[in-house]
């Protein structure tokens, strides 16, 4: 039988004050499972529902045991030690476990033991022993190292005798003193909050181990792994939230990237990652949450192929402190009050609101919800006001799961908010509720004079919200949304969080319905609706929001079709919709239009895929149209006309088009120049024709659709001062030393006029124009007509200078620029692949079309030679006469599979250092190497220390290292690995 445990926790009451007190474990006692401890020491946490706040009390110990290398000095007894620090002591903690040897304290060993125990300060002395249990007990012990990583030191005593049973020794023990001079400053370390969003894609969860390194402005953490072979299970499941706790090298205050990947190792090990978001637990400080979008597979037969993924943040949030709420349930006192199922609270104040909360550990009672009882809990949640309205609820659960509510009550530092309840949250009593929403006592009060009505006199009423989110991938937005109705006579609603059920955010595309209990306010003129996320990731694109009055029979349709987004649209995250007036509208009548879609002139422009098309305008949008591929239709140069019909959607806004691959082997990708739609002609009215420009490929390294707005006349697009709108699209080239820490400028020049220049500024909290990366803006200015050419430079700034460790920031080298004319949505191409030096005029260079664009990217690959120094390590059999080839992978591409000889001689026939040149087109900044042999011989075992990479026209030098075997004989059997890349220059 199993002896692993897996202990959640413990929990002791006082009989006399009617406390809990909780110790939070979430570790197993098993040698075989976890770090293989079988006891622990656990503190008692003051936070039930968040044992985070127990984190920072702990601290890790890294305690080597260095045994003597003499005859006869190791020991087969139970050994055991104490540290004893300026704060505390750890008590008596059994070394168990070593990580370096698997059977410890034997001659010559040095053995590793990791422990989590109550902060003692710095050591001031031991007591290390053994029980002189076994055969050959008596111990030489050389020395003991205790390495504290959060203090960053490491603290020596020596010893250099036995340790056994004497006449003056009762216990076979010593007691040690640290060596002044022995104490090394290290870097400090912190803990640091990881949170992991797994898709909710099919599939999108792994099975694989994760692991990820932090990096800062000058260093970096080391890899860790998230989870391993002994920690599987419940991890990085479709749609999962994992948080880790892991104490790391302090990066400092700016986390610049993070790169996270898996091993490849596992049953089902393709993943898709959402994004990440990491916060350092630094205690009475307030935090930063760094959040990575990443929005994509780690897996090697999905999108490129990489399973590990480099991320840089979009946007850190400025955590607020976090208060603390004392819960007070009381249950009443009626026969069958008590209850056993699982019960959920929501608070609201209006300032934010929490989540739903499990009620799950009571601090004054073991058995919670008994009859005539009082249960507290602790909710810890960012500032929430004034606190006005609650909802609660419970599961059914249980053998007697009817539950009579007497009130609640919550407390702050300030003051006691009373709801008061008497009622049953049961199925076969009264209205057979399971969940109430209460208002506070005195919540008109509390309001201060809003316009909000009181809800003494009225009564309450049913309201359905119907929420559309728009259809664009990006769409979605998992930030807390809120609405307010507002009726006429200034007569409105609270503010109210809009909850998704059963998903953690608004997706793409989808009409979420909350049904609400809110007072009756009249005909519904206005909504305010809004949501608090403040990262490029939580912007939202709200199509249309639908209130019906279900007792009222009146339903009232609100348009929006905008973003709510502090870093799109207008930047605005509130908006105020008025009421369309369409609730006589039940069915939108059919417009006829004939469709003329033009395929562009680029090679191999034509598809062999069916078109969707779908209209969207200011009521909505139509069904979706599909144009079946036939003949010659969608081919290169093509112009085809069809007949279709649409819904009325009222004044269009954009056109999403759609292709259907018939064939994984068929063409598919289209180039797609423009969509024109005619409306037929009324009567007395001119025919309406309305043009929708794309010039790009659909499927072509992009998705299957495209948005495509409405291409509307220059003066229609122009806002009230004549102003049009250009998006700056300026990617910085992947080179070394090409981000610069100045400003950038451009100049844009069209056929009608010339813009002023547009300062791309630098700043210390806002780090720009770095290498590889790409930045966006957008400017106003007067017409320019069609774009004809652009100057581009870059202005040494007056501000204090921050620097890197890869570039001095006077020179920058840039890409490309894109730049599109918002009013029409044309893109115009600039490529640039140039040194921009610093203070000088600015270069000049022309617009570029679509297929001079294309034949220069390809052109500007140049041919270059890579140096492969493969590093081969001594082991037993280490040797090999197969063929071994490698797949080198870049930023610009990857070459072929290209097997290693030389002069007709198998690599590794021999250990050593083996060299060979290969030439190719230019990869850019490499990203990973797979190396195999093919195992086709007897002797086809191997092992491979390293392999570096020199690119001989810049002499960056890349190391991948391996350190592994490869064979069926070794460790996984693998005869191939893919390793990931070490710059060194």
């Amino acid at each position: 039988l199993s002896s692993a445990w897996y202990l959640d926790r413990i929990e002791i009451a006082d009989p006399d004050t009617g406390f809990r007190y909780h110790f939070i474990c979430e570790k197993w006692l098993a040698i075989d499972e976890g770090d293989k401890m079988l006891s622990r020491e656990i503190y008692a946490s003051e936070n039930t529902s968040h044992h985070l706040s127990s984190v920072c009390q702990i601290t890790t110990y890294r305690i080597n045991v260095i045994t003597s290398d003499k005859f006869g000095s190791g020991t087969n007894g139970k050994v055991y030690i104490i540290i004893f620090g300026e704060l505390n002591n750890t008590g008596k903690i059994s070394l168990v476990t070593s990580k370096t040897n698997k059977d410890p304290f034997e001659k010559g060993h040095k053995d590793l033991f990791e422990i989590e125990t109550i902060d003692i300060g710095q050591p001031k002395k031991i007591i290390i022993g053994h029980d002189e249990s076994g055969f050959a007990s008596d111990w030489l012990l050389e020395r003991v190292e205790i390495d504290i990583p959060k203090l960053g030191h490491t603290w020596i005593f020596p010893c250099g005798k036995r340790i056994r049973k004497t006449t003056n020794n009762v216990q076979a023990e010593v007691e040690l003193y640290p060596i002044e001079m022995s104490t090394g400053i290290k870097t400090s370390y912190v803990p640091y909050e990881i949170k992991v969003y797994t898709s909710k894609l099919s599939g999108a969860g792994t099975d694989a181990n994760v692991y990820i390194q932090i990096y800062g402005l000058k260093k970096s953490t080391d890899q860790v792994m998230l989870r391993n072979t002994t920690d599987r299970q419940g991890k990085f499941y479709m749609g999962s939230i994992d948080t880790f706790i892991h104490e790391l090298e302090d990066v400092g205050d700016s986390i610049e990237k993070i790169r996270i990947g898996h091993d490849n190792h596992g049953f089902d090990t393709a993943w898709h990652l959402d994004r990440v978001e990491i916060r350092r637990l630094i205690k009475g400080q307030k935090t930063k949450r760094y959040v990575f979008r990443c929005n994509c597979w780690l897996a090697k037969d999905k999108d490129d192929g990489s399973i590990v993924r480099e991320l840089i943040p979009e946007n850190f949030i400025e955590e607020k402190f976090i208060k603390k709420y004392l819960v007070d349930v009381y249950t009443g006192d009626k026969s069958g009050s008590s209850t056993d199922a699982n019960v959920f609270l929501t608070i609201y104040g209006d300032k934010n609101d929490t989540d739903e909360h499990e009620l799950k550990y009571s601090q004054t009672n073991k058995n919670k919800f008994e009859r005539n009882q009082i249960d507290r809990f602790i909710i810890e949640n960012n500032d929430l006001g004034n606190i006005y309205k609650l909802k609660i609820r419970h599961d059914n659960s249980g053998m007697l799961a009817d539950w009579f509510l007497e009130k609640i009550e919550i407390k702050d530092e300030k003051q006691t908010y009373i709801f008061n309840c008497k009622q049953w949250l049961a199925m076969d009593k009264n209205d057979s509720k399971l969940e109430r929403i209460f208002y506070e006592k005195k919540y008109q009060d509390l309001m201060n004079g809003t316009k909000s009505v009181s809800h003494t006199t009225e009564k309450f009423i049913p309201y359905i919200v119907k929420i559309k989110t728009g259809e664009a991938s990006d769409a979605g937005t998992s930030a807390n949304v809120f609405i307010r109705l507002i009726g006429s006579k200034d007569r409105q609603t609270p503010m109210m969080r809009l909850e998704v059920t059963h998903r953690r955010y608004f997706e793409p595309g989808k009409i979420e319905t909350f049904p609400l209990q809110e007072l009756d306010i009249g005909d519904i003129e206005m909504v305010e609706i809004e949501h608090n996320g403040n990262t490029l990731a939580d912007s939202w694109f709200l199509d249309s929001v639908i209130v019906e009055m279900p007792t009222k029979g009146r339903t009232f349709y609100f348009v929006c079709n905008d973003w709510l987004s502090k870093c799109k649209g207008d930047g605005k995250t509130k908006r105020i919709l008025k009421v369309q007036g369409l609730n006589n509208i039940s069915v939108r009548p059919l417009l006829p239009y004939v469709v003329k879609i033009y395929t562009g002139h680029m090679e191999n422009a034509g598809c062999d895929c069916d078109v969707s098309l779908r209209l969207f305008g200011m009521l909505g949008s139509s069904s979706e149209y599909m144009i079946r591929k036939q003949g010659g239709n969608f081919e290169q140069s093509a112009v085809d006309m069809f007949q279709c019909e649409f819904e009325d959607v009222g004044k269009p806004i954009k056109l999403r088009v759609a292709i259907f691959p018939k064939s994984i082997h068929g063409r598919n990708h289209w180039y797609l120049e423009k969509i024109q739609l005619i409306k037929h002609a009324k009567q007395n009215i001119n025919e309406e024709t309305y043009s929708f420009v794309l010039n790009n490929w659909i499927g072509h390294g992009t998705d299957y659709y495209f948005d495509i707005p409405y291409y509307i006349n220059q003066c229609d697009s122009l806002i009230s001062n004549g102003i049009v709108q250009y998006e700056i699209v300026v990617v910085t080239s992947d080179l070394q030393n090409a981000g610069t820490t100045q400003h950038g400028w451009i100049i844009i020049e069209g056929n009608k006029n010339r813009s002023e220049k547009f300062l791309m500024k630098n700043t210390v909290h806002q780090r720009i124009l770095q290498r590889g990366q790409t930045n966006t803006f957008t400017f106003g200015c007067q017409p320019l007509g069609e774009l004809r050419r652009i100057i581009l430079g870059h202005q040494e700034q007056h501000e204090h200078l921050f620097k890197t460790h890869e570039d001095d920031g006077t020179m920058w080298h840039v890409s490309h620029i894109t730049i599109t004319d918002l009013s029409t949505g044309i893109k115009y191409e600039f490529p640039v692949q140039q040194w921009i030096t610093i203070n000088n005029d600015g270069d000049i260079f022309d617009y570029m079309n679509n297929r001079e664009y294309f034949n220069t990217q390809e052109h500007l690959r140049r041919v270059i030679k890579y140096k492969i120094i493969v590093h081969k390590g001594y082991a037993s059999g280490a040797s090999t006469d197969t063929d071994v080839s490698i797949i080198l992978y870049g930023t610009l591409g990857n070459t072929d599979s290209v097997i290693l000889k030389k002069n007709n001689q198998n690599l590794f026939e021999l250990d050593g250092v083996d060299e060979y040149v290969i030439e190719c087109s230019e990869l850019g900044k490499l990203t990973k190497l797979h190396v195999e042999h093919h195992k086709s011989m007897l002797s086809s075992e191997c092992f491979l220390d390293q392999i570096e990479i020199i690119n001989m026209n810049t002499n960056e030098k890349v190391l991948f290292p391996c350190k592994q075997n490869f064979g069926t004989q070794y460790n996984d059997h693998e005869i191939q690995r893919d390793l990931l890349p070490i710059y060194t220059s």
